[in-house]
């Protein structure tokens, strides 16, 4: 007896003797809503009931459902002041996770504290139409390994997001560190970034790898204004603009520094 199989938008077929049996393999994409405290019931099912985004139940609830399919984290327009939202071991290897405004220009980051958002040892996650800026101190978007190096964060794209007015950053707008790779950072704009020469806008380091910035425009940094530092290789940098509008801000805009400041060097 011949066989066909047979692939349809998310479901599979099998034809048997003129009898097309169809089941779905598909599972729908699940959303849901944050805002920077919780509305009605605190559920997060939808925007009514939007659960407070630093609620930790929750992201576990999200963190079930990345099993089963991917999902997206809407944003509602609002100021999210902090303190700052960890995502450790956040993702899933086949389901992506979207943390996406709610509209293109409402969800803002803005607060007096060290970062906004952590990820260590998260995976898979893309951030798209968030916007942070105000009198954050060490690094708005921070990227790292969850306990040890075999745990990195990784294949997180951060696309039409903004980093601006941000004139007490120390480290850096974007901190892509130990081990951290296939990053991509598309249509971003960064501007008005840094309290003095240690801040960057992006600062990749420490075996970050597989680093991609594209589209993006980088303008006024009082630090180096992308930085590779130590073991960062496999990079791309390309259609991005670049500019200085004050002499305060003519740092070189892409650098590779080495630190050897012990003997033998320990920075490659």
């Amino acid at each position: 007896m011949a066989r066909l199989l047979l692939r349809l938008t998310g479901c599979r077929g099998l034809l048997i003797g003129g009898l097309l049996l169809i089941a779905s393999s598909a599972f729908a994409e699940a959303v849901r809503y944050v805002a920077p405290a919780a509305k009605g019931e605190g559920t997060g099912q939808d925007a009514q009931n939007a659960a407070a985004y630093l609620n930790e139940a929750f992201w576990q609830e999200v963190q079930g459902l990345l099993a089963q399919g991917p999902v997206t984290v809407r944003f509602l327009d609002g100021v999210y002041s902090g303190p700052e939202l960890n995502l450790n071991g956040v993702g899933h290897d086949q389901h992506r996770l979207t943390l996406r405004g709610d509209t293109s220009d409402g969800a803002v980051f803005s607060g007096d504290t060290n970062w906004y958002i952590r990820l260590r040892g998260s995976h898979h996650i893309t951030f798209t139409d968030l916007h942070f800026r105000g009198p954050v101190r060490s690094f708005p978007i921070h990227m790292q390994e969850l306990g040890s190096r075999d745990r990195p964060s990784h294949h997180i794209r951060i696309e039409d997001c903004t980093f601006t007015d941000m004139h007490t950053v120390v480290y850096g707008a974007l901190g892509v560190v130990n081990g951290s790779h296939h990053i991509t950072v598309r249509g971003c704009t960064f501007r008005g970034v840094g309290l003095d020469g240690r801040a960057h806008m992006a600062y990749n380091t420490h075996g970050a790898h597989h680093l991609y910035y594209y589209d993006n425009i980088f303008e006024d940094c009082t630090g180096e204004y992308v930085r590779f530092r130590n073991g960062c290789e496999h990079v791309e940098v390309a259609r991005n603009i670049f500019r200085s509008t004050e002499p305060k801000y003519n740092s070189p805009f892409v650098s590779m520094p080495l630190f050897n400041d012990v003997n033998p060097g320990d920075e490659i």
